[in-house]
């Protein structure tokens, strides 16, 4: 909705009309290395408190080329959020195993958001480039070998050990 431009010195405001401001979006800090579902936390801020829609995008090339994120948790996108001129936070999550793939490391990965009130949009607010760890575990370890029974014969025999199995079995 078109309100006018909200002009603030503090500590009075005053907004004139006829005007529209675009949304700000602003991500948080957020750890250097992410996997799995990520959360992605940001503030929106609007003048005229008008309700935006956010768009999550990933690179894997550094921000040269983004494709559109998957919504990971409850796979919610992000419509119709509340703003405040001082800015509300929100989070988002993405399921970085959907896009990016599993079993895989990538490490110039880049985020980028961008706020849409119906009318503008935002600057987009991206994050430094990340490494998205959808690795393996650190431990998984096949062993092929024989066995000896107690009368001499060779049996085939096959271990399998894995990270999650040494924790159960860990003292």
């Amino acid at each position: 909705t078109v309100t006018g431009v909200q002009t603030c010195a503090l500590p009075i405001c005053q907004i004139v009309e006829g005007r529209n401001n675009a949304p700000v979006i602003e991500i948080g800090d957020m750890p250097a290395t992410v996997g799995g579902d990520v959360r992605i936390p940001y503030k929106v801020s609007d003048l005229e408190l008008d309700r935006v829609d956010v768009d999550v995008m990933f690179s894997i090339d550094g921000g040269e080329n983004f494709e559109w994120a998957t919504a990971g948790g409850t796979g919610v996108y992000p419509n119709g959020l509340h703003t405040t001129a001082d800015g509300r936070f929100y989070n988002f999550v993405w399921d970085s195993v959907a896009d990016v793939g599993e079993d895989v490391v990538e490490d110039n990965v880049v985020l980028e958001m961008v706020a849409w009130d119906g009318l503008k949009a935002s600057f987009p607010a991206q994050t430094p480039p990340l490494v998205v760890d959808n690795g393996v575990d650190a431990l998984d370890l096949d062993i092929d070998g024989n066995v000896y029974d107690g009368t001499g014969s060779q049996l085939a025999a096959r271990w399998s050990i894995s990270e999650a199995t040494l924790e159960r079995w860990r003292c």
